[in-house]
């Protein structure tokens, strides 16, 4: 799976700073404690404008559904269609991480770690055996 997430995700390019490809489209997602952070840096809208979620004020938004920017809904910047900003979010750029398809190595090196943990069990189990379990 993760050869496919790379080579699907490889030429992933962002655009500028600042770029927006103009999509009214967004995803509604309903903020919680537990995941807050994953969203952090990204755009949401309020009111008619698009705002950045940064960690000072994402308490605010704690249990409220809000309309994100994503990836998945963005038409692209410049003729190789290269992710927006508004898009992507802020994280990459504070990264100074251009070239986003890159990364996806580092995930799918996760995902493959995640599948081992799942089958293969490092772990040392005891059992006390009782005379009685063996004698029938």
């Amino acid at each position: 799976m993760s050869k496919e997430l790379l080579s699907s995700e490889q030429t992933e390019v962002l655009a500028p700073k600042d770029s927006d490809c103009g999509t009214k489209k967004g995803v509604p997602i309903k903020l919680s404690r537990e995941y807050v952070k994953d969203f952090h840096y990204r755009y949401f809208k309020e009111g008619g404008d698009w705002k950045v979620l940064t960690p000072e004020i994402a308490n605010k938004y704690i249990d409220r559904t809000l309309l994100f920017r994503t990836p998945m809904c963005c038409i692209g910047v410049g003729k190789n269609k290269n992710l927006c900003n508004k898009c992507a979010g802020d994280f990459y750029y504070k990264l100074d991480k251009p070239n986003i398809g890159l990364l996806t190595c580092s995930i799918g090196g996760k995902i493959s770690n995640l599948n081992l943990q799942k089958f293969h069990d490092n772990t040392v189990k005891t059992r006390k055996i009782e005379l009685d379990d063996i004698l029938i």
